[in-house]
């Protein structure tokens, strides 16, 4: 079935949080929602109530195994019935039509469109009119603390940050527009029309469900997950992709990679664990003029934030990860094993993709 988040606000999609010591901390933002968010409003939603640490009490260690989203992950798949990717999407709808994201643009879901995203930044201005641009309005917040249990929360002392909320607005009058954020969710869910928390500084939206309707099965059969088999062909991701650090040792010690073996890639001496290989990561769209390139693509990686453990009550660690609108160009087809982390990620969203027609 497709699940939908309809924004009720300016919403905020915090991805870093970059601290020191200065007088503002910087709130880096995205213009979707992190996969963490939505599995946590289907939580939410359904009423599911983590027990992670609990027992142990080694809240760090939970946390930086990422414990609490595995179990959030189990169960989803228990309380919705669904298979293993639980979630993948989104397309992004704006007045009832499909874009996915490119670093700051929403591009129409359309074969003329996605033929040439390769060298989007080359597409006349006239040719993007039908463009969404993603603008972050930057505001200032303090920081609360209650000094007693009885009594209001007052100004934390000398500590100030960023808070960055998105504006969608169309390229070709800049008049804004609400999203609608659709996620295939491989289950069902008998709870919508409801109000769930959705991102940062107290972020609401609609929960939307279609089955049946017409058109939802194209949008289902178009997204894809490293989860699932994949046909060789190139493919845009609908979110990031994830880069995990692990250990050499095993890869040296074998001369091909073994099949149903980890997905693991060795980059400057430092061996990570990914969806795909690096030799198929192409990266985001570059620019060509008079069919001359100009701007290569690009690969790109950056550290993203997996959001704020409300069970736990602590920020989680952050991941490498190349960013959504990365193209990717699958060449081996056959299903890959993956770490439990891994594994968690990318059934709760990462990595998703959608096949383009090049």
């Amino acid at each position: 079935m497709i699940v939908g988040f309809r924004v009720l606000s300016k919403p905020v999609f915090s991805k870093t949080i970059i601290g020191g010591a200065q007088l503002h901390s910087v709130v880096l933002n995205t213009p979707i929602p992190l996969p963490t968010t939505v599995a946590g409003a289907l939580g939410t939603l359904l009423g599911i109530r983590l027990k992670v640490g609990a027992a142990t009490g080694d809240l760090c260690g939970e946390l930086s195994r990422l414990e609490d989203l595995k179990e959030l992950y189990r169960e989803l798949r228990r309380s919705t019935g669904c298979k293993d990717p639980c979630i993948k999407g989104p397309l992004t709808y704006f007045e009832g039509k499909p874009y996915l994201n490119v670093r700051e643009l929403f591009v129409p879901v359309a074969h003329d469109t996605l033929s040439s995203i390769s060298e989007l930044y080359s597409i006349s201005e006239d040719k993007r009119s039908e463009y969404v641009r993603h603008v972050l309005l930057r505001k200032v917040g303090i920081a609360l603390e209650r000094r007693a249990a009885t009594a209001p929360k007052v100004v934390k002392p000398g500590f100030f940050y960023d808070v960055g909320a998105s504006l969608y607005i169309r390229e070709a009058d800049k008049a804004p527009v609400q999203p609608v954020f659709k996620y295939v969710l491989e289950g069902s869910i008998n709870k919508c029309e409801e109000i769930v928390r959705f991102g940062g500084e107290g972020t609401l939206a609609e929960v939307l469900c279609e089955d049946g309707v017409a058109g939802t099965t194209e949008i289902t059969e178009s997204i894809k997950s490293p989860l699932e088999p994949l046909s060789r062909g190139t493919y845009i991701a609908l979110t990031p992709i994830p880069v995990i650090p692990v250990s050499c040792k095993p890869l040296e010690q074998r001369s091909v990679r073994a099949e149903g073996s980890l997905s693991v890639d060795k980059l400057a001496s430092v061996c990570f664990e990914a969806p795909f290989k690096f030799s198929e990561i192409i990266g985001l769209p570059g620019s060509s003029r008079n069919n001359v390139v100009v701007k290569p693509p690009k690969a790109r990686i950056e550290r993203l934030g997996l959001g704020y453990s409300e069970s736990l009550n602590m920020r989680r660690p952050q991941v490498l990860a190349f960013p959504q609108g990365t193209i990717v160009r699958v060449e081996e087809i056959s299903l890959k094993s993956f770490s439990d982390i891994m594994r968690t990620l990318l059934g709760i969203g990462f990595a998703s993709l959608y096949k383009l027609p090049l």
